[in-house]
């Protein structure tokens, strides 16, 4: 589905230029006007829907390797599709950007979200938001969701210990499939 909305995206956007094109041949300036901030309201609305239900996380080389999709009960997801962890809290604290615990459909505690980064066990960033990293690079289009697992008894959390701010030598991807059932 993610990789029709990306087609969709484009196919828009191509179509966008071609009208905007034809409308720079004609004199009504108001008419221009209308229909390009139309077109303007269109597109920022499609993608905010569209991006609004999936957070992808990257790892140090800014390279997007797992998503949340927060609707679906906070389950993350690798590109290919498979369900590997999930946020444990609310809605709320998602949007205040609470600290939530990260757990794998085993049972595992994976480390803590919080300010759009996934801390490890180490207190180092293995995951971090788009907009919380130095150097994103370009995302690819994700393959279709398998099924997720049935939720484990979690274990309890360790201490959290002290936040390095800093990347460190347990990458995202790794760490989330750690959590694989």
């Amino acid at each position: 589905m993610a990789n029709d909305m990306t087609i969709f995206k484009e196919a828009f956007k191509n179509a966008s230029q071609v009208f905007l094109n034809l409308l720079l041949d004609q004199n009504n300036y108001i008419l221009k006007q209308q229909i390009v901030l139309l077109i303007f309201l269109l597109t920022s609305s499609l993608l905010t829907l569209a991006d609004d239900n999936e957070v992808s996380l990257l790892d140090a080389s800014g390279e997007a390797v797992v998503y949340i999709v927060v609707d679906d009960e906070f389950a993350i997801y690798t590109w290919d599709g498979d369900a590997v962890a999930y946020l444990s809290g609310s809605m709320n604290d998602f949007y205040s950007r609470k600290i939530m615990d990260v757990y794998g459909w085993n049972g595992d505690h994976l480390g803590w979200f919080f300010d759009g980064i996934v801390m490890n066990h180490s207190g180092d960033i293995s995951c971090s938001e788009r907009e919380e990293h130095l150097s994103p690079r370009g995302e690819y289009g994700k393959y279709g969701k398998y099924g997720k697992y049935g939720k484990k008894g979690t274990f309890t959390a360790p201490w959290k210990p002290r936040f390095s701010g800093k990347f460190g030598r347990i990458d995202c991807l790794s760490l989330m499939i750690s959590g694989s059932a």
